[in-house]
């Protein structure tokens, strides 16, 4: 059994370097299509018939060899005159080659061959491959770590060629032709445990209002609903709970009647009761991505350092939710270890954004906030939550009383009318409140104005009654005060209503001043303040001292925006606009994926999407004109969001980009223009590279080739520089894509020469190209050629950044090239090395929840696989399809990893497993690729691996 199940390396360490790199793969090429096929061909020993060991001397001197193969069978009595192995075994027969398989059965070289397999099984279960890897560096006499660790992963040594001119010899650890480093790797994925920060508020820039007045009906419900079971209720310790584990409440109602409020009341109250309390907007599936990533760091599952990857992010936070540890390192069950947590869900709208964010089990409470009254009837919410109803006449009068900011004169009986004329909605009954602190009003002359200029229509029975605060949005700026501000606040309320309304810094204001299209828009820091104490006064907005931040009611928002006229409304969001692409740092092309920026764009990126919504609608309503910066902003932003490892979300914003580009091209053409359209093409091939979309990525990589080519110097020469080597290098990743492999080759090198014939030419500006022409080299099997591009790209960065760069992804594409190669040679003790080196660089540079990190992670395992270590192999594959689950657009490499999981549990002796994986990886191809009708047993390895773009594989 041992002997079946570690087939190959045992195969390998019998028979030798030379001839398993050589023999191996064409002589028992079944065995590899038995591998990938039907399970009915699972025992592969029991297909093999006969191997022929030939006689394979290593080295002159391998005497001190601590490997599988200690012994040599020599066959002829030629060979028994080679230099000699004191450790090995020499037999001469009087044989050919067509006649050495001929051994007598019971004979003294048939037993001599039985005891050396068992010999290689024993050595094979004691000596770890570490020690099979510095025994041979050892008679090749380079100093090697010793490390007697069991761990495969952390033991492992990554064999590095320091020369890339030539293919590596085939005899087994040892090449005259390199010469190389011994470099410890480290395993990425050995649990590392975070440091928890319990209790977590992290509620972003959500205050507590004060005062908040009443509602304790509407507490004791969510306390019902909500806490958890052995914590009584603040407003009745004698309340009884639902049980459960994951508990959810929905509160709905109109605009402006106080939800929010509520729910940012009941979270201030209820702190001591969770130990974690998490807020998030989840009005854009873009803002939650970012809110999930803030939690992320707050909670201590990430540093900030390595919160790159948004969707990696999310996953954290809803693993952690459905296993809420105060301690990683100790398990749920542990006591004291499981905590109570506390979830809101603000303004949502859409059940479908938030589907992708809700966590599929956990212990822990839901708190829901929605205009759509259907909510709290949802299948999340189970018909658990209530209909948020105006405050009562009466209450509606203590409110009023209660957010006065002086005691106001008058009659109890105006008061009680405007407190009717407010229809319950605690929003009107603030700005009626400030109106008539501003104006210095009493509750009579209040009820007057009222009176004069109507507020609500009157029902038939003569009680006012509010519609809703659509309907009564230019009398409720009126309410406001609106008319009443100076044109400089004005401006400032006008231009803020297109943001994002948490979290506006003040920073953003000021720095844009200057080039604002309203005219009145404050200047300076000292208009600033006159203009955003109106608004405070007026209660239209709250100012966090702390953090220097502004919010501002989406009721407000609506209001502001519905009672400016068609000319005003463009110049209020064009100015939103310029402040927020004044505070955006953009990424030009020559130095994408650096991570510097992403901090400050997290900040800035909600109302750049708030801003996007806007002006896609105006502009495609043509109610708004093409605007250079609206392209160049959005552009940029769909960039980020393709570098924080969500490209799906991209895609819109490339989309308005090209449109307002191409909109400009008619009007008023520049130079810039033609550079955003050439930019928005890159981008788009870029997007569709990585969700699978190479009809897509080749149709808007050869436009932007197509561009680039029409560009003509003074003296009507075509223009060479950076931006055309890279439209080469993208062309050709797209006819790789759609497997036009002599294209892409071609592509690649006119990339390559156009880089080079540039005059400030960098050689580190060959990190696109050359990697990509060697994973084409080694797709189409010219394995030469492909490590010599390979390793020439290497030495370069290393020249550069040092080994161990932590600047850019594109080293550690190289190292997984690498591996790819040696792979396929057979060297997997090679292949393992530098897979786990791009493992450990794409760890630091783009995060652990990366795709890419999916990528590495499947070929580990199929190292690993290789080399007999199934259990840690299925660690690795284990975290591919967890990543790849992830993200819809991934669909292809996750039927190729259940495709690679099906040949582990083959490889294992789980027949019932291998067949589940085999067809549910079938059925996943079927829905890519419905057009090919085969049967999930007639698919093969190669099948699956060309469902994914060339660098992925």
């Amino acid at each position: 059994m041992y002997f079946r199940q570690n087939f190959t390396s045992l195969t390998q360490g019998i028979l030798g370097g030379l001839t398993w790199k050589q023999v191996i793969p064409s002589s028992l090429k079944a065995y590899a299509n038995m591998a990938e096929k039907r399970h009915e061909n699972n025992n592969v020993l029991d297909r093999v018939f006969g191997i022929v060991f030939l006689g394979t001397p290593h080295i002159e001197d391998a005497s001190q060899l601590d490997i599988n193969i200690v012994e040599a069978i020599v066959v002829t009595e030629e060979q028994a005159s080679l230099p000699s192995n004191p450790r090995a075994i020499t037999y001469g027969i009087p044989s050919n080659h067509e006649n050495l398989c001929k051994i007598e059965i019971g004979g003294k070289l048939y037993e001599a061959i039985a005891q050396m397999i068992d010999a290689a099984v024993l050595k094979h279960k004691s000596f770890s491959i570490t020690r099979v890897v510095t025994g041979a560096l050892s008679s090749s006499g380079i100093e090697s770590h010793q490390d007697t660790s069991q761990n495969c992963d952390s033991a492992l040594l990554s064999i590095e060629p320091k020369q890339d001119c030539k293919t590596p010899s085939a005899s087994a650890g040892h090449s005259s032709n390199f010469a190389y480093e011994v470099v410890p790797s480290t395993n990425q994925f050995e649990t590392v445990q975070p440091k928890l920060r319990i209790p977590c508020f992290s509620v972003g820039s959500q205050t507590r209002k004060s005062p908040f007045f009443g509602r304790d009906d509407i507490f004791r419900s969510i306390d019902k609903s909500l806490l958890p079971e052995s914590i009584p209720s603040p407003i009745d310790e004698e309340l009884s709970r639902k049980s459960g584990n994951l508990k959810t409440f929905a509160l709905c109602g109109a605009g402006g009647i106080g939800k929010t409020e509520l729910a940012s009341e009941y979270i201030f109250t209820r702190k001591d009761k969770y130990l974690a309390i998490f807020w998030v907007t989840a009005e854009s599936r873009n803002v939650l991505l970012e809110d999930f990533a803030r939690i992320a760091v707050e909670l201590g599952l990430q540093e900030k350092s390595e919160a790159r990857d948004l969707a990696e992010a999310c996953e954290l936070v809803k693993g952690w939710l459905c296993n809420p540890v105060k301690n990683a390192e100790s398990p749920l069950s542990s006591p004291g270890n499981e905590i109570s947590w506390l979830l809101v869900l603000d303004n949502v709208n859409d059940w479908g954004i938030v589907e992708d964010f809700w966590p599929t089990t956990g212990i822990g409470s839901i708190l829901i906030t929605s205009r759509d009254p259907l909510s709290r009837s949802h299948v999340f919410t189970a018909q658990n939550g209530l209909d948020l109803d105006p405050l009562s006449s009466s209450d509606s009068l203590k409110f009023l009383c209660a957010v006065s900011r002086t005691h106001f004169k008058g009659s109890s009986e105006s008061a009680e009318a405007i407190a009717e004329w407010a229809g319950g909605l605690p929003l009107v009954i603030s700005a009626i409140a400030s109106t008539m602190s501003a104006r210095n009003l009493t509750y009579d002359s209040m009820l007057a104005l009222l009176e004069k200029n109507g507020f609500e229509a009157v029902s038939v029975d003569n009680k006012p009654q509010m519609r809703s605060v659509q309907d009564a949005s230019v009398s409720i700026a009126s309410m406001i005060g609106l008319a009443h501000l100076d044109e400089c606040t004005q401006s400032l309320i006008y231009a803020i209503s297109f943001m994002n309304p948490e979290g506006i810094h003040q920073k953003f204001l000021i720095d844009s001043s200057d080039r604002a299209q309203l005219p009145a828009f404050p200047k300076n820091h000292g208009e600033l303040s006159h203009a955003q104490n109106k608004l405070q006064k007026a209660s239209l907005i709250i100012f966090n001292e702390l953090t220097h931040t502004i919010r501002m009611h989406r009721i407000y928002q609506d209001i502001v925006r519905e009672s400016l006229s068609p000319e005003v409304r463009v110049k209020a969001l064009l100015t939103a606009l310029e402040i927020i692409s004044e505070a955006w740092v953009y990424q030009p092309l020559e130095h994408r994926f650096n991570t510097a920026r992403y901090e400050v764009c997290s900040a800035i990126f909600p109302h750049v999407d708030r801003i996007y919504h806007y002006y896609e609608e105006m502009f495609r309503s043509k109610k708004i004109k093409a605007s250079e910066q609206a392209a160049s902003l959005f552009n940029d932003a769909g960039w980020y969001c393709f570098e924080r490892g969500v490209p799906h979300e991209s895609k819109p914003f490339y989309r308005l980009a090209e449109g307002i580009c191409r909109s400009l091209q008619q009007t008023s053409p520049t130079q810039k223009v033609a550079e955003l359209l050439r930019e928005c093409h890159n981008n788009q091939g870029s997007a569709a590279n990585e969700t699978n979309s190479p009809q897509e990525s080749l149709r808007h990589n050869l436009i932007w080739l197509s561009l680039m080519r029409e560009r003509k110097s003074s003296d009507g020469k075509q223009i060479i520089d950076y931006e055309l080597g890279c439209a080469y290098n993208e062309v050709g990743v797209a006819y790789a894509m759609n497997n036009m492999y002599p294209l892409a080759i071609d592509s690649f090198k006119e990339s390559i020469s156009t880089y080079m014939s540039i005059p400030d030419y960098d050689e580190k500006w060959l990190g696109w190209p050359l990697p990509n022409i060697g994973m084409m080299y080694w797709i189409q099997g010219n394995h030469k050629l492909a490590l010599k591009a390979l390793h020439r790209m290497r030495n370069i960065y290393e020249a550069a950044y040092g080994r161990d760069d932590r600047q850019s992804f594109k080293t550690g594409k190289v190292l997984y090239g690498i591996g790819n190669v040696y792979l396929s040679l057979g060297d997997l003790e090679y292949a393992l090395g530098y897979h786990f080196r791009a493992l450990s660089q794409w760890s630091e540079t783009l995060g652990r929840g990366h795709h890419r990190i999916g990528d590495v992670s499947h070929k580990i395992a199929q190292d690993l696989m290789g080399l007999g270590q199934f259990e840690r192999a299925q660690e690795y594959l284990t975290q591919a399809l967890r990543i790849f689950a992830r993200r819809p657009h991934h669909r292809h490499e996750h039927a190729r990893t259940t495709f690679k999981q099906g040949q582990l549990y083959l490889a294992s002796g789980n027949v019932d497993k291998a067949d589940q994986s085999f067809k549910a990886a079938h059925k996943q191809r079927q829905s890519l690729i419905p057009q090919d009708i085969r049967s999930w047993d007639e698919l093969i390895e190669k099948d699956y691996d060309e469902l994914v773009i060339f660098m992925s594989r």
